[in-house]
């Protein structure tokens, strides 16, 4: 029995694995965060910025690409010179890139404790939970400001431009599943670990 309740403690190599996984995640929103960090950076040394129009059906989205003529749909990124945007535009868009950024990092450390938890054999532990917790409104919080700021920001740079009734939203209905799906995923783990960590509690109890 004492070898037993000994071995439980031991991290085996299944909850290596898991940790494993885990920290591929959270190294991974962490490399994705100082990708898209650098590419504002550069950006903005240039004197340039990245903003999402959704193309409508209209001929304003047709460009010459190797000598043919090419018609731009759908949602598209393109490259604007600051000095073509109002102050108020650039306030908006840089809120949007910049929000994004701080949630990949506030997810990135949101996953630390559960990495911990997973790799000592406890992935129930009371930490992994409020870790979850925490990336949920992380994750919340900072794709709304996102959203809301972006759209914002992209409406105002078509006003700039003089393009407003010829481009729509920066927002597909595709990337609202998308942050729905992912605000699923986490909130069906989180309840996963509570149902787990009391699980866990009652077997300790018989023991």
């Amino acid at each position: 029995m004492d070898k037993d309740l000994r071995g439980q403690g031991k991290p085996s190599s299944r909850c290596g694995a898991r940790s494993g996984a885990a920290f591929l995640i959270a190294f991974a929103l962490g490399i994705y965060a100082v990708y898209s960090a650098g590419m504002l950076f550069k950006g903005l040394v240039h004197a340039q910025i990245d903003v999402r129009f959704d193309f409508e059906d209209s001929g304003l989205g047709t460009i010459d690409l190797g000598g043919h003529g090419t018609t731009l749909s759908g949602l598209t990124e393109v490259t604007l010179p600051t000095g073509d945007l109002a102050v108020e535009t650039m306030i908006f868009l840089l809120i949007a890139k910049l929000s994004f950024i701080l949630t990949l990092i506030g997810a990135a450390i949101a996953f630390v404790p559960i990495v911990r938890s997973i790799g000592r054999g406890d992935p129930f532990a009371v930490k992994s939970i409020r870790a979850l917790s925490a990336l949920s409104w992380v994750f919340s919080m900072g794709i709304l400001v996102y959203f809301v700021a972006g759209i914002l920001g992209s409406n105002l740079a078509s006003r700039d431009l003089g393009i407003a009734d010829d481009v729509g939203s920066n927002t597909s209905i595709a990337q609202t599943y998308i942050i729905l799906g992912v605000l699923g995923i986490i909130e069906i783990l989180r309840r996963s670990f509570v149902s787990g960590r009391r699980a866990q509690q009652e077997l300790e109890g018989l023991v």
